[in-house]
């Protein structure tokens, strides 16, 4: 039977935690990471999920309570099958044997889960999840890319937050330090924005391990706060060749904002060769991260 364990806990403050397993060494799998957890990679088929404790606390049956691990010990063990029977097998088998059911089963279409508690109350996750869902190119997490039209590159990613917080938390420098700071290992030392049509921003990036820095600019076109901005962009360090125009489109609905970022570059093979590289994975990373800014 082949399996891929995640050990879930409970956290008291995600990014402290993120920064604290960064800095041990370890990477994150952004498709099961975002404002509610973070996807530690343990090693080969190894996870260790870490959730809020408001989030861990959605997979326990009640009356149970999320405990403090400073006072006791709790984790919940989830477990991946090779398909929807294999779970219905190994849960009605468990439920025969003397556990009892943890809560409904969870039907997603791309994912089916059922869980149990064994005879001590501990719970159990297991789990099928449609391979192809996650081989589907044009996705990290909850933010999703497509090429479209010759030169252009639409981003789009979900935020549980107003429209007026997700805008400010863009344009403003204390707020974008807090959220583009790079990946782990990395920091935001510089970040300017002159928000107005004419005005001008710059970021510069520093690497901690004592690797080459980066740094990006560009001139302001238009603001239309707080539905829109755009701006162009040059780095300069090139990783693509020439400049893009940038537009960030901010829409909400029923509480949540869906950022739009269109991305026009000087040609095809300019945006071809983006989507080669790790730039959405990288841009994942730092949407997940202001996702939690937004979360508070």
């Amino acid at each position: 039977m082949a399996t891929r364990m995640f050990v879930n806990l409970p956290v008291k403050n995600l990014k402290r935690s993120i920064d604290f397993f960064a800095r041990l060494g370890y990477e994150f799998e952004p498709h099961f990471t975002d404002e509610n957890a973070a996807c530690v990679i343990l090693g080969p088929d190894n996870y260790a999920m870490l959730l809020t404790e408001k989030f861990f606390a959605t997979f326990t049956p009640k009356p149970k309570s999320v405990v403090d691990a400073e006072r006791g010990t709790e984790v919940l063990v989830a477990l991946s099958a090779d398909s929807r029977d294999a779970v219905n097998a190994i849960v009605d088998k468990a439920l025969a044997a003397g556990g009892r059911k943890a809560r409904e089963p969870e039907d997603y279409g791309f994912m089916y889960g059922r869980s149990f508690q064994d005879p001590d109350g501990h719970i159990w996750e297991h789990f099928w999840m449609d391979p192809e869902y996650l081989a589907r190119p044009g996705r990290y997490g909850k933010l999703e890319y497509a090429a479209s039209g010759d030169r252009d590159l639409v981003i789009t990613r979900e935020l549980g937050a107003s429209r007026e917080r997700v805008f400010e938390a863009c344009t403003k420098p204390e707020l974008i330090r807090r959220w583009l700071s790079g990946p782990p290992g990395w920091t935001m030392s510089a970040c300017t924005v002159d928000l107005r049509a004419g005005g001008s921003y710059r970021f510069e990036w520093r690497d901690e391990g004592g690797g080459p820095g980066m740094a990006v600019g560009g001139t302001i076109r238009e603001v239309a706060a707080p539905e829109r901005f755009v701006a162009t962009e040059r780095f300069d360090q090139p990783w693509y060749p020439g400049e893009a125009d940038v537009a960030y489109s901010f829409a909400e609905k029923d509480g949540k904002t869906t950022v739009t970022i269109t991305v026009r570059y000087e040609s095809q093979a300019a945006r071809d060769g983006v989507l080669q590289t790790e730039m959405p994975r990288g841009l994942a990373w730092s949407y997940n991260q202001l996702a939690m800014l937004l979360a508070g």
